[in-house]
């Protein structure tokens, strides 16, 4: 009982190893790092979230950034604007079933339409 035991492990162990290898080469990875100068408001990211259509939206501790894969959309908060996030110190992104934008700051919550991008 105790061979048959041992000889199932092993046969589990190695077809986890074979499934769980990746074969793939450098050249198929692409990564870029955005800086200030990319647009972000901040070098200091507090959160990333990729929506269903796949934008990537940065919130970092002053400001929020929506990434197109070429072009940044920024979100401030201005006291002069009621139609702005309610504080540049994002928290955390939550995308829900129709197609809205969850920001926490630290401040409150703000709801944008993920398609207009509109707060």
């Amino acid at each position: 009982m105790f061979r048959i035991q041992t000889y199932f492990f092993i046969f589990l162990l190695s077809l986890g190893y074979c499934f769980g290898q990746v074969d793939f080469k450098e050249s198929d990875l692409v990564f870029s790092h955005l800086k200030v100068k990319d647009g972000l408001p901040d070098d200091e990211t507090t959160c990333i979230y990729q929506d269903k259509r796949g934008y990537i939206w940065i919130g970092t501790t002053n400001g929020l950034s929506c990434y197109s894969g070429n072009r940044m959309l920024l979100f401030r908060h201005s006291a002069k604007d009621s139609l702005t996030i309610p504080d540049d110190f994002v928290l955390s992104i939550a995308e829900d079933s129709s197609n809205y934008l969850w920001i926490a700051t630290n401040k409150g919550l703000s709801k944008i339409n993920s398609i207009t991008r509109k707060i």
